[in-house]
């Protein structure tokens, strides 16, 4: 079975999400997301309207044409940026701060202070993962 994220969901949202950014008007045609994916209009369409049923929505507004079709996405919203990489996501934010304890801890010369280091570290990484990627993502959002 084709993954359809990877192969086709995935470079469209990548090419509206850039188009929208690039554009005056923060929106992209369909036209537009075939000429940068390579992909047929159709093929944008159906990967479009399968992104349409996610929540939370990828686009802010989606006008459609007269029958199943899509002629403009507008408005990327922070979802849509987290998922093409635009944005940080909390989880890949915490990886960074516990690759920077670690080298913290490994250049410590105070063997007391390399231990609160490695605490931090080992509670982050297990039965405070949930609270430290929370605390993250309310850093991020503004939350």
């Amino acid at each position: 079975m084709t993954d359809l994220w990877i192969t086709k969901d995935l470079p469209v949202l990548k090419a509206a999400v850039e188009l929208c950014d690039e554009g005056d008007d923060t929106a992209a045609t369909v036209g537009g997301i075939a000429e940068r994916t390579g992909f047929t209009e159709a093929e944008v369409t159906k990967s479009l309207l399968r992104l349409d049923g996610e929540q939370p929505p990828f686009f802010g507004k989606m006008i459609r044409t007269f029958g199943s079709g899509v002629s403009h996405v507008f408005s990327p919203t922070g979802h849509a940026r987290r998922a093409v990489q635009q944005w940080p996501q909390a989880e890949d934010k915490l990886e960074e701060i516990v690759k920077l304890l670690t080298a913290l801890a490994e250049k410590e010369p105070d063997e007391e202070k390399a231990k609160g280091y490695r605490k931090v570290i080992e509670h982050v990484t297990t039965g405070g993962r949930d609270l430290a990627i929370g605390v993250i993502s309310s850093l991020i959002t503004g939350g």
